[in-house]
């Protein structure tokens, strides 16, 4: 299993400097199109998190489904907004949020209080269990081209941070017990990788940053998250599904 590195804030660094001029790339000089996805800006008051639009709900549903896009259109994030109030219901949404106290699924905060990138960073959550194709929330991106991610930083949410530590909906973890993300790879519909994210490990959970090296998916041109822990029932996880993300980085191939 991974182990978890320290966040320092020089491999944030790294992370965002070009590659060398001596880079082998067809002979050339040429740099790789790198880009890196972020969403601050995007949101124009504090404490503040995106909702999308209310104009179907499928039959059987909590919630209605829509998409997002960065600010230069590479990427297309499933979105759900919920029928309870205006709020995000599931998928992956964009916050500004620091509450890193309040043990609730209206708390979208991640467990840092800031994003790696700036304030603003993206928060995913989504259903563990194969139910009605309607009422079951997917957590995708889909990409305007094929390309290469390269990298990403994750983090844990404050509520599942909190439940994981205390206990509530699942059971407080301790020796053994363990929670990931799994990142697949797709590309014209065929499973190009995955890449294990663990974001508790051994009894140990993750209250930082985590830059993890995502370039074993291969070529894709839509990645999906899954969630699995050593905490699950009959319906799934028992520990909420929830994971914080920022600093997107992808080579246009």
């Amino acid at each position: 299993m991974k182990r978890f590195i320290p966040f320092v804030a020089l491999a944030f660094a790294i992370a965002f400097t070009s590659c060398d001029d001596s880079t082998d790339n067809g002979g050339t000089n040429e740099q790789p199109d790198v880009r890196v996805i972020t969403f601050n800006g995007l949101l124009t008051a504090p404490e503040t998190e995106f909702v999308g639009q209310k104009d179907s709900l499928p039959e059987g549903s909590y919630y209605y489904p829509d998409t997002f896009k960065d600010k230069d259109g590479l990427c297309e994030f499933t979105h759900y907004a919920s029928t309870f109030g205006d709020s995000f219901g599931g998928g992956f949404t964009y916050t500004n949020k620091t509450d890193t106290t309040t043990n609730a699924y209206t708390n979208s905060a991640v467990i840092t209080g800031r994003g790696v990138s700036g304030d603003t960073y993206l928060v995913c959550n989504a259903d563990t269990y194969a139910g009605n194709t309607f009422v079951s929330r997917v957590a995708e991106i889909r990409f305007a081209q094929a390309l290469t991610v390269q990298s990403a930083w994750f983090a844990n949410a404050t509520y599942a941070y909190l439940q994981m530590r205390d206990g509530g909906i699942g059971k407080a973890f301790g020796a053994g017990d363990w929670y990931k993300v799994t990142v697949r790879g797709w590309l014209d519909g065929e499973e190009t990788g995955t890449v294990d994210v663990y974001l508790a490990e051994d009894g140990f959970i993750s209250d930082t940053w985590q830059q993890h090296d995502l370039t074993a998916l291969g070529t894709v041109d839509m990645v999906d998250f899954t969630f699995d822990s050593t905490d699950k029932g009959e319906w799934g996880m028992n520990n909420p599904a929830y994971f914080c993300m920022d600093a997107l980085t992808l080579r246009l191939d």
